[in-house]
């Protein structure tokens, strides 16, 4: 009777829909719409396949993954969903309007529960010599003096002043504290990216970076919203905040 009992139970599994089943690690559609992946956050994203949301997009974002699109989205201030196409990221504030079948292959993911870990406040440790993404994500580096603060998985798009090989983060940053104009690198694969001020930012999971601590002292909207490389034009008509300003960030001063 027992091994009856199991084998049942096996079976029910089996029949239980994907829909609010966990997202495996790249869902597919339309095999998994209606799945559920949850952020590193904690926030929960349902996948909408073949759908299209014509509400404000208020950022974008650089990922392939569908789980890296909902940590995107989770920690972007007023994002509540998303359309993903050809590895980007399009976020969504409210209202997200209505959801329009889509025949071009978009996708989209839902906020179905909002974050429940707070993010971490900017300088709130203490890089050491060795900087671990996402462990040390907002740590306090400082070196020649100057103070920089780490953003795991995003992006300074633009502004690139020098290209220096490092086998670690924190020697990158030694590399902007010495050289005249550098305010911010961004790290990927040993590839060191000196940055001035003239820069964009967008969420990307492959990328690192580091900034001066006063870099943004106010950030701008037009300083937030994301060009990331080869993002298609019709993005550049992101809908900006009414203030000018970025919401849910902190502004430093020295």
């Amino acid at each position: 009777m027992h091994g009856i009992l199991l084998t049942a139970t096996a079976a029910l599994s089996t029949l239980v829909p994907r829909q609010m089943r966990n997202c495996p690690s790249t869902p597919t559609c339309p095999r998994w719409n209606g799945c559920v992946s949850t952020s590193t956050n904690g926030a929960v994203f349902q996948l909408s396949c073949a759908t299209d949301y014509n509400g404000p997009v208020i950022d974008a974002a650089q990922a392939d993954a569908f789980v890296d699109c909902g940590d995107a989205c989770s920690r972007r201030s007023g994002c509540v969903a998303f359309n993903m196409k050809d590895g980007f990221c399009y976020l969504l504030g409210k209202p997200v309007g209505t959801a329009r079948i889509s025949s071009n292959n978009v996708n989209a993911g839902v906020q179905l529960k909002a974050p429940t870990d707070p993010e971490l406040a900017p300088g709130s440790s203490t890089c050491t010599t060795v900087i671990d993404c996402p462990t040390n994500d907002k740590c306090r580096y400082l070196t020649n003096s100057k103070s920089f603060i780490a953003e795991c998985n995003y992006d300074y798009y633009g502004g690139d002043i020098a290209l220096k090989s490092t086998d670690t983060m924190t020697k990158c940053v030694d590399e902007c504290a010495i050289f005249p104009g550098c305010v911010a690198v961004t790290w990927v694969d040993s590839n060191c990216y000196l940055k001035n001020n003239n820069t964009k930012i967008v969420y990307n999971n492959d990328v690192d970076m580091l900034s001066l601590k006063s870099k943004f002292h106010v950030r701008k909207r037009s300083q937030i919203l994301s060009t990331p490389r080869d993002i298609p034009e019709w993005m550049n008509t992101l809908a900006p905040d009414e203030s000018g300003v970025e919401e849910g960030v902190d502004y430093w001063t020295f």
